[in-house]
């Protein structure tokens, strides 16, 4: 069979496709499946994410378009029900070991980042609300009529990788997934004032951790010193303060 390498294939290299076998067998997904090995799933799934499918339908449709070039992928064409049983039935812990499998390659293939040096290691931690069709997820009621889940994140200015992400409900505040980043002692750990808990930022400073944020506007302190401040290196103010009724 002629060969084709599209783009699409060269995501799949072959280590990739050793660790997903290797983590089929672990979570035994592929246990009593004769019409659509997880592989294929994986496959089909990822092609409808990054075509922008609207549907498993879709998804199907457009998968099989490309039936002669499947082949060379070590997939078969597929069928948008049998489909959907996958996605309700595999082990989705077998996605989150391969997510964690393929941010160790990241890691390692990171570029050092030469525009900002630091001692410690530098975080950055924000969080963004996804808005979701209320009628199609009524499980993620956000507000009256709009529904939505928020996205927790902790990015690794080396590198600018994801070193921590949850989703959770969009009524979820920033702080219940805020309290134990995954950041070695030492670090730095950069956020909003919406991040402001005095005694989260006690947590952090017991675990060795450093953070720079923002005092909200109804923030009161007392000035303990003050240090002359070089504006030419950004620095407008320096002084210690205790913060007050906190």
């Amino acid at each position: 069979m002629p060969h084709s390498n599209t783009i699409y294939r060269q995501l799949f290299t072959p280590g990739l496709r050793n660790i997903f076998s290797r983590l089929a067998i672990k979570h035994d997904s592929d246990r009593k499946t004769s019409r659509l090995k997880t592989w294929n799933q994986f496959m089909a799934v990822l092609f409808a994410q990054l075509t922008g499918r609207v549907s498993l339908r879709d998804a199907a449709t457009g998968f099989n378009s490309g039936v002669k070039k499947l082949y060379h992928l070590g997939a078969e064409p597929i069928v948008y029900n049998t489909l959907a049983h996958a996605n309700k039935t595999r082990p989705w812990q077998l996605y989150q070991d391969l997510a964690q499998e393929i941010y160790k390659l990241c890691c390692d293939a990171r570029p050092q980042s030469k525009k900002f040096k630091f001692k410690s290691r530098l975080f950055i931690m924000d969080a963004t609300v996804i808005s979701l069709c209320l009628s199609l997820y009524p499980w993620a009621e956000y507000r009256t009529r709009k529904g939505a889940v928020k996205t927790h994140a902790l990015l690794d200015w080396q590198g600018t990788l994801p070193a921590f992400a949850v989703i959770t409900n969009g009524k979820t505040h920033e702080l219940d997934a805020a309290w134990n980043p995954p950041v070695p002692s030492g670090s730095i750990v950069v956020f909003d004032r919406a991040y402001l808990d005095y005694a989260m930022l006690n947590h952090y400073n017991s675990k060795g951790v450093f953070f720079v944020t923002r005092l909200k506007s109804n923030s009161k302190w007392r000035v303990l010193a003050s240090r002359k401040s070089d504006e030419k290196k950004g620095v407008i103010i320096d002084q210690d303060i205790r913060t007050i009724g906190a």
